[in-house]
């Protein structure tokens, strides 16, 4: 293409054709003149319709609770929705990070207070009561409250006998738990955690 012609023969502005300080500069034609006359009246009837509405107030009150019925098709879709896609919370996000989570948490403290106190093999038998009874304050802090009721916390918190190494290990967990008074005047303390605590910022 011979393009020498065209672009060398005339001086066109640098930059943009119509901005800056060497524009070009439109001509007022009888057309632009039109288009921005219809523009105008177009604006100044919307304007009408704005301050005079065509719909009374009880009218108006009627079409908002029609609109907001919702579409037949927008239930169908959440029901679909709650079925295959679950709305994610951030401890599913994160629930990577729990391999970060230390043995003090998953009750580690727990099992070493157990084979200080000279319990593991009452631990172990699981047909002995004391045995079920050390299994459940164990894995305790690990059980969702939305599983279990007050009944089967109360029957936690009672020891099944009055041995000394049972006191010393519920008074144990008792100050692991944030306890500072003795086991006598002290409230028990809520035996659940959180899931959500496992999440540390």
């Amino acid at each position: 293409m011979r393009l020498t012609w065209p672009l060398f023969l005339y001086k066109r502005p640098k930059g943009h054709l119509f901005r800056g300080k060497y524009r070009f500069v439109k001509r007022v034609t009888k057309g632009a003149m039109e288009s921005l006359k219809c523009e105008y009246e177009q604006e100044e009837q919307n304007m009408f319709y704005l301050r005079h509405p065509y719909l009374t107030r009880e009218e108006t009150k009627c079409l908002r609770e029609v609109e907001q019925k919702p579409f037949w098709a927008v239930e169908k879709w959440n029901e679909r929705n709650a079925k295959f896609e679950r709305k994610r919370t951030l401890a599913d996000e994160l629930s990577h990070l729990k391999v970060t989570q230390d043995w003090d948490f998953k009750g580690g403290y727990k099992f070493r207070k157990i084979q200080e106190l000279g319990l593991v093999s009452t631990y172990k038998d699981k047909d002995d009561c004391v045995g079920i009874w050390l299994h459940h304050v164990f894995g305790l802090p690990l059980v969702d409250p939305s599983e279990v009721g007050d009944i089967y916390c109360e029957w936690i918190l009672e020891r099944p006998d009055n041995d000394a190494r049972t006191s010393k290990f519920l008074e144990y967990c008792r100050i692991r738990n944030g306890g500072t008074e003795p086991a006598s005047q002290q409230q028990a303390p809520p035996p659940f955690r959180d899931p959500t605590e496992s999440i540390k910022a």
